[in-house]
C-alpha cells in the first residue's frame, strides 16, 4: 500500500479541530447522522477548505498514471464513476468513495462540480468517466456505501456497460438461440420497494423478477424470471455474448446481443 506523507503544524491542527467541531455540532443540531463519507468531506474542509473530492485527486494522489488507450475496443469498465441513486451523486475512483453532492445539507454541491472533479481524475489516471443512473432499491436507511455496493453488485466496476445496462441498449436480443424482448420491467422498482415493507432486501435481490423474457422454441412459450443478482452475475464471453447462469430448469441461460450503433 502506497503511503503519502502530509505536514500540519500545531496552528493549523487546532484551527481545523474547531472548524470540525463546529460543523459536527451544526450537524447534530439539525438532527443528521454524522456518516463516514460526511466526515471525510467535513475533514476536508476543516483542513484545506476544499472538498475531499480534490483533495483525493492532488493532495493525496500518489498513483502513477497510466496509457489511457481506447476504452470503445472492449468493455472493460473505466476507474471512474459517477453514480446517480435518487437525488444523490456520488464520485468513485477504482470502487472507493471520493467526494458526492450532498443534497439538502450545507455541504451540498452542483453536479456540474462532481463533473470536473470526475474528468480531473480520469486525467490522472489515465482513464474515462462513466456516469451510472443506479435503481432505487436499497432500503430507506441506506448509507453512501450501500449504494457503491449496489453498483459492484450490478456489474458496474467490471464491465463499461454491465448486462443490465445492454438490456436497454440493444435492437434485438436472443436467449439460448431464439428472440426474445429486452428491456427490464418498467415497474419493478415500485414492486421491490413495496416488498421491502416486508421482505429481507438481500432476499429480494436474490428472488425478485425484474427481467421476464419469454421465448417460444419448437411452438412452446419459455418463460424465464431473472432477479438483480442474477443479471449482476451475467459473465460477457464475448462482444455481445453473454451467461447469465442457471435458469429455473437448471440449464445455463445465453444472451445474445445486437446493439445500435454510435
Amino acid at each position: 500500500m502506497s503511503m503519502t506523507n502530509i505536514s500540519v503544524t500545531e496552528a493549523q491542527l487546532k484551527t481545523a479541530s474547531s472548524r470540525l467541531v463546529k460543523a459536527v455540532k451544526a450537524r447534530s443540531d439539525e438532527g443528521k447522522s454524522v456518516s463516514h463519507a460526511w466526515m471525510l468531506e467535513a475533514l476536508s474542509q476543516a483542513f484545506w477548505q476544499k472538498p475531499y473530492g480534490e483533495i483525493k485527486a492532488t493532495i493525496l494522489d500518489n498513483n502513477p498514471k497510466e496509457s489511457k488507450g481506447d476504452p470503445s475496443l472492449n468493455n472493460k469498465a473505466g476507474r471512474v464513476h459517477i453514480l446517480e441513486y435518487g437525488n444523490e451523486e456520488i464520485l468513485v475512483l477504482d470502487r472507493e468513495y471520493v467526494t458526492g453532492n450532498f443534497p439538502g445539507t450545507d455541504l451540498e454541491v452542483p453536479s456540474d462540480f462532481i463533473d470536473k472533479q470526475a474528468e480531473t481524475l480520469a486525467g490522472s489516471h489515465g482513464s474515462f468517466v462513466k456516469r451510472v443512473i443506479l435503481p432505487e432499491v436499497l432500503p430507506e436507511d441506506y448509507e453512501t456505501d450501500d449504494i457503491i455496493n449496489l453498483a459492484d453488485r450490478l456489474g458496474y466496476f467490471q464491465y463499461r456497460q454491465p448486462f443490465i445496462e445492454a438490456i436497454d441498449d440493444c435492437l434485438e436480443m436472443y436467449l439460448n438461440g431464439d428472440s426474445c424482448g429486452f428491456g427490464l420491467d418498467d415497474g419493478f422498482e415500485g414492486s421491490f420497494q413495496w416488498e421491502l415493507q416486508t421482505t429481507d432486501f438481500e432476499e429480494l435481490m436474490e428472488e425478485h423478477p425484474v427481467w421476464m423474457p419469454e421465448v417460444f422454441h419448437a411452438a412452446v412459450l419459455h418463460e424465464y424470471f431473472f432477479s438483480l443478482n442474477d443479471l449482476g452475475r451475467a459473465k460477457e464471453i464475448s462482444p455481445g455474448h453473454w451467461a447469465l447462469g442457471k435458469d429455473q430448469e437448471g440449464n445455463i441461460a445465453y444472451v445474445q446481443f445486437t446493439f445500435r450503433k454510435p
